[in-house]
């Protein structure tokens, strides 16, 4: 960065960069010495630079994509079961780059959905959302976990003679369309 004193006499001096005092809001994403800008890491920081008393600020985004998608919107799974997410970053001058493991990933509820750099597993039964942030955009998977999409037994109806006896099987349909038989964990009842 240039920095330039324009003095009450109208004249100005290009040349106050390396006597200033430079700053920025953020060193984990950039640093600044004598208007020199080093980046790190994707983000945005205002750089301060404080001369004769007076003080100028400049944005500057590091690396800052327009959007990012992650390659699966809704995860499905049972307990114990994972799944893999990645995230693409993509850019105004066109650029697409993977930033799957340089993204910060968060999940909504830690007991049922746990991630690492996109690895998703199933902890318990429930639903989470899990976070992926690169700078600052972010993206969000819905991640459901052994939930009940439907409940189906063998026959709807029974016709039987007296003193007979009939077996009656129950399954289970999961979101992720896992289908389990459950006959021995529902709990069964009769009108009669």
């Amino acid at each position: 960065l240039e920095l330039f004193a324009t003095y009450a006499d109208g004249s100005t001096d290009g040349t106050v960069k390396n006597r200033a005092t430079w700053s920025v809001d953020d060193e984990n994403i950039a640093t600044v010495s004598n208007g020199q800008i080093k980046a790190y890491k994707s983000g945005v920081v205002i750089v301060t630079a404080s001369y004769g008393g007076k003080t100028t600020t400049t944005r500057v985004e590091v690396d800052v994509p327009t959007i990012i998608k992650p390659s699966l919107k809704i995860v499905n799974m049972q307990v114990g079961d994972s799944s893999n997410v990645t995230v693409t970053a993509y850019f105004k001058d066109g650029r697409e780059l993977d930033v799957t493991d340089l993204s910060n990933w968060t999940t909504s509820t830690q007991d049922i959905a746990e991630v690492r750099n996109g690895a998703i597993t199933g902890a318990a039964t429930g639903a989470a959302t899990i976070t992926a942030t690169y700078g600052t955009r972010k993206a969000t998977v819905q991640v459901s976990v052994g939930e009940l999409k439907s409940l189906t037994i063998s026959a709807e109806k029974l016709v039987m003679k007296k003193n007979a006896s009939s077996t009656l099987i129950a399954k289970a349909l999961y979101t992720d369309e896992t289908e389990k038989v459950v006959t021995d964990d529902v709990i069964w009842t009769s009108s009669n």
